[in-house]
């Protein structure tokens, strides 16, 4: 009985290792989601950064109307909208895998749950196999100190039979 209980909860504990490496796979999916984000975020920063950079100092080279200075405040806010953009998806990302983090450490503790649960069964599978083996053991010893009793109340016997034949 407790060795088919035993092989239901091996079974179990192995769909919920199972599940603890899919979990970890897929965090760590999520954390490389992460970090692309932060260095298309970080990349992106940099290269807007020496654009602006660039397009202030053509205007402040020369003489410029109005309306150019006007475009280039215009393309440099499309630029801190799209950094914007860039910014939640890192944040999205992040929130993504703290949240893969904690179906990993629920996945992680139900496996160590179903994990002792199996070993407590297995160290009762294993005390009743020892138990089993003491008892015939010690049944095989009852025998063997009956056998001798046998044999020498029987001699006895035998020498009583043969002594009244004479």
């Amino acid at each position: 009985m407790f060795q088919q209980l035993l092989q239901i909860r091996a079974f179990r504990e192995q769909r919920a290792q199972a599940l603890v490496l899919a979990e970890r796979a897929a965090l760590r999916r999520a954390t490389a989601a992460r970090d692309a984000a932060s260095e298309t975020l970080d990349a992106f920063k940099a290269w807007a950064q020496a654009q602006e950079d660039a397009l202030f100092s053509q205007l402040m080279s020369r003489a410029v109307q109005v309306r150019e200075i006007q475009e280039v405040r215009h393309t440099v806010g499309g630029w801190r909208v799209k950094e914007q953009g860039y910014a939640q998806d890192l944040e999205r990302s992040e929130a993504d895998r703290v949240k893969q983090l904690q179906v990993l450490d629920g996945a992680r503790a139900r496996h160590a749950v179903i994990e002792q649960s199996r070993l407590k069964i297995a160290e009762r599978v294993a005390m009743d196999h020892m138990q089993a083996t003491l008892d015939r053991d010690r049944a095989e010893e009852r025998e063997i100190e009956e056998v001798p009793l046998m044999n020498g109340a029987g001699a006895s016997e035998d020498a009583q039979e043969g002594g009244d034949h004479e």
